[in-house]
């Protein structure tokens, strides 16, 4: 019999069909079939035979939109901006945050630019006194110390025993150039009064109150000084 029924002949390659005309499937086993009738077993085993497997395909009409119930979404009014005047107002804001981080930055490394200054100037006095120091203690200070108790650069007299000494003896020898002036004017005219005006005769000569020669503290060594010739042979001049 034709099965094509078109009335060829038997001899037709069509009436021997080949084995992939045929699509045979194999028969299930035993534990397949009792497997089948587990719910979960069904879903996992259909779940691996379909198309794209456990992936399940969601179509969208626009991929670059989120869906509305995710939290990426937004609605087309919220994504464009209403509100100029407060964009406006949160520029400004921030053009002043830049310009005040700016100028802390400014007063920062000023800061720190001044600690560093100073920090060098005290170490350079630091240095410049332990450098005084040391150089007083040397032996070449001694060779500018002054032979007198007597400051050149204050004019003043020092203040220790030594100083009060030499005081006393520059105030012993004032006062007894003093006391010459004053015998010379005295002894220079014999009358009391003026000849020419008849007018008393008045000393110029203004004699100071003898000084007080100073104690000498108990801890004092006695010293050898410069050599006066005034103090040793002061009171044979006077008179």
């Amino acid at each position: 019999m034709n099965p094509h029924g078109d009335g060829g002949s038997p001899d037709d390659p069509r009436y021997h069909p080949s084995e992939a005309d045929f699509h045979n499937v194999a028969p299930r086993t035993r534990e397949e079939r009792l497997a089948s009738n587990d719910k979960d077993a069904l879903e996992k085993m259909r779940l691996d035979h379909r198309r794209g497997g456990h992936a399940r395909f969601d179509g969208s009409k626009n991929p670059l939109l989120p869906d509305e119930g995710s939290l990426s979404f937004m609605s087309e009014a919220e994504r464009f901006g209403t509100d100029a005047a407060g964009e406006e107002f949160d520029k400004r804001q921030r053009k002043l945050l830049e310009k005040e981080e700016h100028y802390e930055k400014r007063r920062a490394m000023s800061y720190q630019r001044e600690e560093t200054r100073w920090a060098k100037v005290e170490m350079e006095h630091r240095y410049h006194e332990e450098h005084n120091a040391e150089m007083m203690a040397s032996d070449k200070a001694k060779r500018n110390a002054s032979s007198v108790a007597y400051n050149p650069l204050t004019l003043e007299y020092n203040d220790t025993y030594n100083g009060e000494l030499l005081k006393y003896g520059d105030e012993q020898v004032r006062y007894k150039a003093a006391q010459r002036a004053h015998t010379l004017g005295s002894r220079k005219m014999s009358q009391t009064y003026d000849l020419i005006t008849g007018l008393p005769v008045v000393s110029r000569v203004h004699v100071p109150a003898a000084p007080t020669q100073p104690n000498k503290p108990a801890n004092v060594v006695n010293t050898v000084g410069p050599m006066r010739m005034d103090l040793a042979y002061g009171e044979d001049l006077v008179g």
